[in-house]
């Protein structure tokens, strides 16, 4: 096999807006030549530069010309999904995308990295454009990228580490560019170091024809060309993914071999329609997988009907035909998983396939093993819900209560007055020192600053230490001596005011009893 020997010296340094040496400015020829041929999101471990340096993210550069080309002026300019593809065209992308401004410069057949903060994991775009804003490539990957060659490329999953990488021509053994990123670009789980993913040209030649006249004219013709898509297979299949369905539905291929595999001429198909689509001159690598998604091979999977998808060499033999069912629930992918064709709630592009039988819970719940259902994950130290928002929870009955001011809610009190913090009720705002003073056997409330019988406390208010009383023996007798004096003074008052009434009462009484002798 062919090996790539000057072209694949990697990465032999990066770009840290350093001036390098200065060298004539290059052919128009020469410039259109740069390419993007590796982009590292910011997921994975961090990777080892030879300088020393590490990063998560970086884009990688590539001179296919045989001039060097200087950087000066270039810029590489970076959008996420929400920005608008109205825009893709603008001679400079607005102040919301990241811009990296380039220097230095870059010799033939080499490969330059540019260390470059983009986002961890999402859909988003990015250009290479020269100093005077003329476009040299434009790369965009996942469903939702605004600016694209003819087609958008996948998005690594998250955490995954891996990069998009340019497919290698399997003729020049340089980066492909044929201005379609789906066709472009494969993703890899080795950043930072290209792979030869063109198949193997070593093998041994066919045996001849025994017979000579089996061969055309009667000559051995050489040994046959293998059929390309020899040993892909087609592996997952999402025909409902929630929202739009036009441009997340994929078809997957995978290469089990130990080899790469070319797949020139190799084509898809399915029962929606006549509609076929072709790859290009590339291969797939061994163990690898790509995703086909609707928006570059224009090959829709019918849902409610179910139907079937149809891999096709370049001899226009049918090498595989997978039947998925109808009516697939939304996000369920038809997957090879152990040698069966199975359900999963596992969407799983461009890697391994997974069972998961139960859909996922929404994002803030988990699923109880013991129930199967889900369940909030969002707990308070207490271990109860949260309280939903404008709540808060009731620290003696743990309820969850609005948050509004109680004091908000209640009649404002009057001037002289104040609300109890306890109570919520309204007092006075004087003094207890201008108050009366409470009658004799009684005491003042503390709460409400009424006065109140002493004998009427609880047993556990009444001080019950029983203490000595001093008797005051002489001022009671007095006090009696003055009552029987005032009784005296009173009857012979009477007597005197009632003297003639009582002489007359008492000559009758005389009379009365001298009569009766």
């Amino acid at each position: 096999m062919q090996k790539i020997s000057g072209i694949l010296a990697l990465f032999t340094f990066s770009i840290f807006l350093l001036p390098l040496s200065q060298i004539k400015a290059e052919s128009p020829s020469a410039a259109s030549k740069l390419v993007i041929s590796e982009i590292k999101l910011g997921d994975g471990s961090e990777l080892t530069f030879p300088d020393g340096s590490k990063s998560r993210e970086f884009v990688t550069l590539y001179n296919q010309s045989n001039e060097a080309i200087s950087l000066s002026g270039w810029k590489l300019e970076y959008v996420k999904s929400d920005f608008s593809s109205q825009n893709c065209n603008a001679v400079s992308w607005p102040d919301t995308s990241v811009t990296r401004n380039l220097a230095g410069s870059i010799n033939p057949g080499e490969y330059v990295t540019i260390k470059r903060s983009l986002n961890d994991g999402v859909d988003g775009s990015l250009r290479l454009i020269d100093s005077s804003s003329a476009v040299h490539d434009l790369v965009g990957w996942g469903v939702t990228s605004p600016c694209y060659e003819t087609s958008r490329t996948v998005t690594p999953p998250d955490g995954s580490g891996k990069s998009l990488q340019r497919y290698l021509d399997c003729d020049i053994h340089i980066p492909v560019d044929t201005n379609i990123n789906s066709q472009d670009f494969l993703m890899s789980s080795l950043p930072q170091t290209f792979v030869d993913n063109c198949p193997l040209d070593d093998d041994p030649p066919d045996k001849l024809p025994e017979n000579p006249e089996e061969n055309e004219g009667g000559l051995g013709s050489g040994p046959e060309i293998n059929p390309s898509c020899e040993g892909v297979i087609i592996n997952e299949l999402l025909v409902n993914p929630s929202g739009s369905d036009g441009e997340k539905e994929f078809i997957e291929i995978f290469n089990p071999t130990n080899h790469s595999i070319s797949l020139e001429g190799c084509k898809l198909q399915t029962s929606a329609n006549s509609k076929i689509y072709q790859f290009s001159k590339i291969a797939l690598p061994s163990g690898s997988y790509r995703s086909l998604y609707v928006p570059e091979t224009g090959l829709t999977l019918a849902n409610s009907s179910g139907g079937s998808v149809y891999l096709i060499d370049s001899d226009d033999t049918e090498l595989q035909q997978i039947n998925y069912p109808s009516n697939l629930e939304d996000d369920k992918s038809w997957s090879l998983i152990d040698g069966n064709w199975i359900e999963t709630f596992s969407v799983t592009p461009d890697s391994i396939n997974q069972l998961l039988a139960l859909k996922p819970c929404p994002d803030g719940q988990f699923r109880n093993n013991e129930t199967n259902r889900c369940n909030n994950i969002f707990l308070d130290a207490a271990g109860l819900t949260t309280c939903k928002p404008g709540q808060e929870r009731n620290v003696e009955t743990n309820r969850c209560r609005n948050i509004a001011s109680l004091a908000n809610s209640l009649k404002a009190c009057a001037p002289d007055q104040y609300r109890n913090p306890e109570t919520n009720r309204c007092k006075n705002i004087n003094s207890a020192n201008s108050l009366a003073a409470c009658k004799e056997g009684q005491e003042r409330n503390p709460e409400t600053n009424r006065c109140r019988n002493v004998a009427s406390l609880s047993s556990s208010d009444v001080d019950n230490e029983v203490k000595d009383v001093i008797s005051k023996t002489s001022s009671s007798q007095v006090s009696w001596w003055l009552a029987a004096g005032s009784i005296v003074g009173a009857f012979i008052y009477g007597l005197w005011e009632w003297r003639n009434d009582v002489a007359i009462y008492l000559l009758g009484l005389r009379n009365k009893f001298s009569g009766g002798v």
